[in-house]
């Protein structure tokens, strides 16, 4: 019994306790009394001034490779001024080992990059497009080199780990291209469609092949094109075409060191912006050539299943490994 009462009077004096000391928290207290520096005389928190300086840093370089996007033209930004961008990028055969047939023909050469891109009406057949990630109306002048640097895949100190590229690099790019493959002089992207067409012999007329987005599309070779293109035709008749059955065109990695892809350099911007992203992800060379291969079908339905029949050929090239600059 007397257990009881203790535990009870035990019970009553932490009560008491608890009662008090919320009791003893009633009064109101002063926000910002205990902050040091506050004047207790006048109610507030004084003031001092100090002398800021601001100033802008120059960051180190950053990684600039394995992007699907990237940039080209020129920007300039209100605080930190102009900056052009380029880029360089590995190119990979769509058919290792290739079979160009008999007797090939390199008739001409085409590069194609979409832009990112909006279908926003419709006129009669046409798309009418809005370019997405573009900055400014002006132009530039664009040229593309054969790159001689030589893009590595994996980290020489340690080959487990992909290689990293960083944006302090074009200056070395720029030392080490290679020719000349295509200039353009006040290069400007356009947002229009772009329409495939051909004549139709047959019924003497243009026929509309296909409709593509907006993207850099250009003839860089063709055989009965201007000098330049002509030239390319040469160039790349010896740079693909005749490298059936070598080394080169065996593996990729083995065309990845023969050839060591574009360079893509802006000049000439005259303080006009034009930045526009470029879709890589779909990027090609394209290579139309006429051939001639052994007729063992009979397509020609002639019965006769050892002669030669002619056709067109498309060799793809895909863009790969880009490195900003």
């Amino acid at each position: 019994m007397s257990k009881m009462k203790r535990v009870a009077m035990n019970v009553s004096i932490v009560a008491g306790l608890i009662l008090g000391l919320a009791a003893c928290d009633n009064e109101l207290n002063t926000i910002g009394s205990d902050i040091l520096g506050a004047d207790q005389l006048n109610d507030r928190i004084k003031k001092q001034e100090f002398d800021v300086v601001a100033f802008n840093e120059l960051l180190g370089p950053v990684q600039t490779n394995n992007f699907n996007s990237m940039p080209l033209g020129s920007y300039t930004d209100p605080v930190y001024g102009r900056t052009d961008y380029g880029f360089v990028s590995q190119l990979s055969l769509a058919t290792t080992d290739p079979d160009f047939g008999i007797n090939p023909v390199l008739d001409s050469v085409v590069i194609t990059i979409p832009y990112f891109s909006t279908p926003i009406d419709f006129e009669d057949e046409t798309t009418i497009y809005e370019l997405d990630s573009i900055y400014g109306n002006g132009s530039y002048d664009l040229q593309i080199y054969r790159n001689n640097y030589f893009l590595n895949d994996f980290d020489p100190d340690n080959i487990e780990d992909p290689a990293i590229y960083y944006s302090d690099l074009a200056a070395t790019i720029d030392s080490q291209k290679g020719a000349l493959i295509f200039e353009k002089v006040s290069f400007k992207p356009s947002e229009k469609e772009v329409v495939l067409t051909d004549f139709d012999t047959d019924e003497s007329e243009t026929v509309v092949l296909d409709r593509l987005t907006p993207r850099f599309r250009e003839t860089i070779g063709k055989r009965t094109g201007t000098t330049e293109q002509v030239a390319q035709i040469n160039f790349w008749e010896n740079l693909i075409v005749s490298q059936e059955g070598t080394i080169n065109l065996e593996s990729n990695n083995n065309f990845r060191n023969y050839f060591r892809g574009l360079f893509f350099n802006v000049s000439n911007a005259n303080g006009t912006d034009n930045l526009v992203h470029l879709d890589l992800a779909d990027a090609t060379i394209e290579l139309f050539l006429s051939i001639n291969i052994t007729d063992t079908s009979d397509l020609d339905e002639d019965g006769d299943t050892t002669d030669l029949i002619p056709l067109n050929s498309t060799f793809t090239i895909n863009f790969g490994g880009k490195l900003g600059s």
